[in-house]
This record gives C-alpha cells, sequence and structure tokens, in this order.
C-alpha cells in the first residue's frame, strides 16, 4: 500500500498540459514521436486514476 501512495504522489507532481501542449504532442505523435506518446500518456495519468477510483466505489 506504501508503493501506491508514493506512486500517487509522484503523479501529482506532473504538470498537466495546456491545450497548445496537447497539440503539439498530438502532431508529433502522429509523426511516430515515441516519447512524445510517453508524455501524453504521462500527463493523463491524473486522469486514470481518477476514473480507476471511480470503479473501486461501485
Amino acid at each position: 500500500m506504501e508503493a501506491l501512495k508514493t506512486y500517487l504522489k509522484e503523479v501529482r507532481l506532473i504538470p498537466l498540459l495546456t491545450p497548445k501542449q496537447e497539440i503539439e504532442l498530438n502532431k508529433k505523435i502522429r509523426r511516430g514521436d515515441e516519447m512524445a506518446r510517453k508524455d501524453m500518456i504521462r500527463a493523463n495519468l491524473r486522469l486514470v486514476i481518477n476514473i480507476a477510483k471511480r470503479y473501486m466505489h461501485l
């Protein structure tokens, strides 16, 4: 459980993307930029966690 708490704290430190940053990353992803894909995934981990939390409390 401690590892999960540490992970959640680390995810909160990842800055959210601005709409402009999302567009730029999306363009790079379409061109096959693997690092841009990883950056987009990392930036959206909070959303994934929030969605998962909803299903935990069903």
